[in-house]
């Protein structure tokens, strides 16, 4: 993944990600996502934004891509207490796929955990819950290979951060995600390699 904050003064920020993602051992790309956000700083540690994603899927083995436009709407919250840096961001979101008009709903919230052991280097927790507000279109639940409405899967991440910049104010964050699926047919368990590099302007 790869990240970018752009300050653009003390309340307002904008927010850009590429994010693709490689299966069976990087042999294919599954999916690929292109983020961007505004978000505005509120008082006592909150914030709030507005964002949309571009994401193209895959239809492995068949060669069909699936198209999703996803709008959301996000409150988050952090502090820091010493060494640990605490936060929390729901996001609500609007996923309307292309090849069918029903679009469907999702409430996702993530908890991540910072701990500075240096100026450099950082240990790195978060776990993410999905929740389908509405149930998905039976193309999308099909493509998917999701349940409806209910819970939809739950994401781990346990890592390592390293800072680098003039300020430190860029950082790569690497390490295992584990990705539990809710799925229509048989619940999937995923392990995966990430690496993601955030930048701050």
């Amino acid at each position: 993944n790869i990240n970018a904050w752009l300050k653009l003064n003390d309340k307002w920020q904008l927010y850009g990600e590429y994010q693709p993602r490689y299966m069976d051992n990087r042999k294919y790309l599954s999916v690929f996502f292109i983020r961007g956000m505004i978000l505005r700083k509120l008082e006592y540690g909150f914030s709030t934004g507005l964002g949309y994603a571009f994401t193209e899927f895959e239809n492995y083995p068949n060669p069909r891509y699936i198209h999703e436009d996803r709008f959301w709407l996000q409150l988050g919250h952090g502090f820091d207490f010493n060494k640990l840096n605490l936060s929390n961001r729901t996001r609500f979101e609007q996923r309307n796929f292309r090849h069918d008009n029903m679009p469907a709903y999702r409430l996702r919230h993530m908890l991540k955990l910072s701990y500075s052991l240096s100026d450099t280097w950082k240990a790195i927790f978060w776990d993410e819950w999905f929740w389908n507000a509405t149930d998905l279109s039976p193309s999308a639940a099909a493509h998917q290979g999701a349940l409806g409405e209910g819970f939809d899967q739950n994401r781990t991440f346990l890592g390592a951060g390293y800072a680098f910049g003039d300020n430190k104010q860029h950082i790569v964050e690497l390490g295992h995600l584990y990705q539990y699926i809710n799925g229509l047919k048989v619940d999937r368990g995923n392990n995966i390699i990430s690496a993601t590099v955030i930048m701050k302007f």
